[in-house]
């Protein structure tokens, strides 16, 4: 979709580099979030270093795939409470 030239090996190699700040600090709780940080910035530069894509495109090769996630957890929540909603009985006062 975006372009750019880069081989398996390389993007093997790029995304065992950028998590190794997040395996090494995980047991960190404060720490593991900061840890997670980096490694979506080292995903970032290496994608821009790997393929040769721009610092733009680079980004949303990450935020693009995101967003569309969030956007599907979102309409699982809405449909999942909208059917426990209809399928539980309404309580009758007598």
């Amino acid at each position: 979709i975006f372009g750019g030239e880069g081989k398996y090996h390389e993007s093997y190699k790029l995304y065992i580099y950028a998590i190794t700040p997040k395996v090494l600090l995980s047991w960190i709780p404060v720490i593991f979030f900061i840890g997670w940080i980096w490694e979506i910035v080292l995903l970032i530069i290496g994608t821009q270093k790997v393929y040769g894509l721009s610092k733009t495109k680079s980004v949303l090769r990450y935020v693009i795939p995101a967003v569309v996630l969030v956007i599907l957890m979102i309409a699982f929540y809405v449909f999942v409470g909208y059917v426990l909603k209809n399928s539980l009985p309404v309580p009758t006062v007598s």
